[in-house]
């Protein structure tokens, strides 16, 4: 075995070279993300429910106000159509998605609009920057198409998921939720700072 691979050193070398190069690109590539912490924050943020088959009787949307998110109800014309919103809290210690679900009483307002403080985030600073305090921020989908040579080392993307990214640190914000964004159906509300 020795003399075979002393008689074929060119050959070895052809051949261990590139694959250790291959090695060291794809550590460089991802050991600046794995170095970066977890983020600190908290945050929300807006989906809009664009199906067209379900038709609401109410539409909710959600903004500041006063420092505090309110989410608005209003009901729907019978013919109407309404882009009504889903509001989710990112939880930062489980890096993961949880819906916060408004609940408004019935109602014989008519359209009326109806407003309520979330109570979920009431008494809790929300920061409207779109860099955390600790750096990160939160992008949307990106659709840039490359060959597939270039995803190994990060250069290619055709992902649909929402990120919370920080340097080379990405962070899939929707794991386990098989909700599909696109472009601009989610709205970032803001940073939750606790008191």
């Amino acid at each position: 075995m020795k003399t075979v691979l002393r008689d074929n050193l060119v050959l070895v070398a052809g051949i261990a070279l590139p694959v250790l190069l291959l090695f060291l690109f794809l550590v460089a590539a991802w050991l600046p993300g794995l170095l970066q912490p977890n983020p600190k924050y908290d945050f929300l943020y807006v989906v809009h429910n664009a199906s067209y088959h379900s038709r609401a009787e109410r539409c909710v949307t959600y903004q500041i106000k006063d420092r505090s998110v309110v989410a608005y109800s209003r009901q729907v014309a019978k013919d109407g159509y309404c882009l009504s919103e889903r509001l989710f809290r990112f939880d930062s210690t489980k890096l993961s998605s949880v819906e916060i679900t408004v609940i408004f009483p019935n109602s014989e307002f008519g359209t009326m609009q109806q407003e309520q403080i979330v109570k979920e985030v009431a008494g809790i600073i929300i920061d409207t920057n779109q860099v955390s305090p600790d750096g990160y921020r939160l992008e949307g989908p990106r659709y840039d198409y490359s060959p597939w040579i270039f995803d190994l080392f990060g250069g290619g993307s055709r992902n649909s998921s929402l990120r919370l990214t920080k340097g080379a640190r990405n962070i899939a914000v929707n794991e386990g939720d098989q909700y599909y964004y696109y472009g601009n159906n989610y709205r970032f509300i803001g940073w939750l700072i606790e008191r």
